[in-house]
């Protein structure tokens, strides 16, 4: 009914009605383009700057969602400006540099949506700080390989996180990581074990039973996998990796063979994130190691091979001694 109304564009208050419609429906349920052109309607026409603001970033949203970044670049900055000569709350500029940032990360834009995050960061309140600091604690780990400036924004998000934020989960797996990237294998498991210990969600826990063996725990990490398994297998891949790991300690070949094989097809990573791949080839190199320990030098070919190749770091002299020994071209007569 708005809709027919509108046709004859003497009032503007039926495109707000419209607006407001869209605003409680699924995106799936209306053409965005209609949105976006009832938008630029609206803004088009004099209001207060306080009423006006919201329509304007919704119409940049609205953009950014249909992927129109040229649109959504002009509109940030011309908005910016309209902002910053009026007496609005300066959280609004906050918003829209983080949609500025939004919009360059789509684009491939790193360095223009880091300066757009780091200004966003000025005008920021504290809930928007600890959003602003996850997405550049992303940017540095996924983009640009920066594991310290990744932890420092981490640490920073986790500084301001509250209640019920809805990317926690994705903030702390951030955390550990990056705090396990850069040595402090101590300091990451007691920011998962204190987290942890709080936490229903036990998916949380998965990961605990790697770190726990990586910090000399293995009575701890024994427990923690061998729990998380029997929770959910299917989703406790770090925990299979380490009962392997254990299993391979205690001389358990092919035990550890076994745990080896069914976690490694889900540790393979989708990019080339340097940490994430380590994990995966940590797992083939010490599924390699098994199969040397057992003499089977063409199941351990196959996975050295690989390790080499791909110029894993943590290869041991003497394993890769007793590989070249099972070798039959080394063989001496």
């Amino acid at each position: 009914r708005v809709r027919q109304h509108i046709s004859d564009n003497t009032d503007v208050r039926y495109n707000i009605l419209l607006e407001l419609a869209y605003s409680y429906q699924r995106t799936s349920e209306y053409k965005m383009q209609d949105r976006i052109s009832n938008l630029a309607t609206i803004i088009k026409y004099n209001k207060p700057m306080s009423v006006k603001i919201n329509f304007i970033l919704a119409y940049i949203a609205c953009n950014l969602f249909d992927e129109n970044y040229k649109i959504v670049e002009r509109a940030a900055y011309k908005a910016i400006d309209l902002v910053s000569k009026s007496e609005l709350d300066p959280k609004y500029i906050a918003f829209l540099y983080k949609m500025q940032m939004d919009n360059f990360i789509l684009q491939n834009r790193i360095a223009e949506a880091i300066a757009s995050g780091t200004k966003a960061l000025e005008y920021a309140d504290e809930k928007e700080c600890c959003k602003i600091h996850l997405e550049l604690s992303k940017i540095y780990f996924y983009f640009l390989g920066d594991n310290k400036r990744s932890l420092d924004n981490a640490l920073l998000a986790w500084e301001h996180i509250y209640k019920d934020a809805p990317f926690t989960k994705e903030l702390v797996q951030l955390c550990y990581i990056t705090l396990f990237a850069d040595n402090q294998i101590d300091v990451a498991c007691n920011f998962l074990l204190n987290f942890t210990a709080n936490e229903k969600d036990d998916s949380y826990k998965d990961n605990l039973s790697y770190l726990l063996y990586k910090r000399g725990d293995k009575k701890s990490a024994l427990s923690n996998a061998n729990y998380c398994v029997k929770q959910n297998r299917k989703e406790s891949v770090a925990s299979i990796n380490t009962l392997g790991m254990i299993e391979k300690d205690e001389d358990n070949f092919e035990k550890a063979i076994y745990y080896f094989s069914e976690a490694i097809p889900s540790l393979e990573p989708n990019n080339q994130l340097k940490i994430m791949k380590c994990f995966w080839l940590e797992a083939i190199y010490n599924r390699a190691v098994c199969y040397i320990k057992l003499g089977n030098f063409e199941k351990a070919k196959n996975d050295m091979e690989l390790v080499i190749k791909e110029n894993y770091t943590d290869i041991d002299a003497e394993i890769l001694k007793e590989y070249y020994a099972l070798n039959p071209e080394n063989i001496v007569e």
